[in-house]
């Protein structure tokens, strides 16, 4: 009787493991996906222009743009003579960009304008080059998951490969983190 259980528990778990994988199939991100979004800012100084950022900005308005980023890897591994490899690897890459809008009246002020335009096409290019790191860090892992193998059995390479994606995904975060360490001084003083 216990062995019958077991057995109808075990294709329980699998039927329920295949429907995860099916479900998570169907969610997973191919290629490239950039979303950019906005939030609108309001003001006819600096000075309600940069209230206006901490009110409506990303994290609270803590931030003046945001860039939210998720890797989506996929692999396939086969085994032939002995050796486990990674037989294919893609790395689906979705990215949301946040960046401010400016609506409403103009400014009477030029030089508010001015500064309007050298913030704004900063924090553009700010978040952009946070769509390159990303977009670097997705190449490669996908070359780094394809070199991989093991004579040890693809159980082993699956727990190796799953260790290089977290691996990789850390350097990616602290890549990140240097480039807005680097930049932090530079965007307080263009509005």
């Amino acid at each position: 009787m216990s062995r019958r259980l077991a057995a109808i528990n075990r294709i329980i778990a699998g039927l329920t493991a295949g429907l995860a994988v099916i479900f998570l199939a169907g969610c997973a991100v191919t290629g490239t996906q950039i979303d950019k979004r906005s939030y609108t800012v309001h003001g006819e100084t600096r000075a309600d222009l940069k209230r206006d950022i901490r009110r409506r900005g990303p994290k609270g308005g803590s931030a003046y743009g945001l860039a939210v980023i998720s890797f989506y890897p996929v692999y396939k591994l086969a085994e032939s003579k002995g050796v486990c490899r990674v037989t294919s690897a893609e790395i689906g890459l979705h990215v949301v960009l946040t960046v401010p809008k400016w609506r409403g009246s103009k400014p009477a002020n030029g030089k508010v304008s001015g500064a309007w335009r050298r913030f704004s096409s900063y924090v553009r290019y700010h978040e952009g080059v946070h769509e390159k790191i990303a977009r670097d860090y997705a190449r490669r892992m996908k070359s780094s998951l394809k070199k991989m193998a093991s004579s040890r059995g693809c159980a082993e390479l699956r727990r190796r490969v799953d260790a290089r994606i977290k691996s990789l995904k850390r350097r990616h975060l602290r890549a990140q983190q240097a480039f807005d360490k680097r930049e932090k001084n530079r965007i307080k003083h263009l509005i």
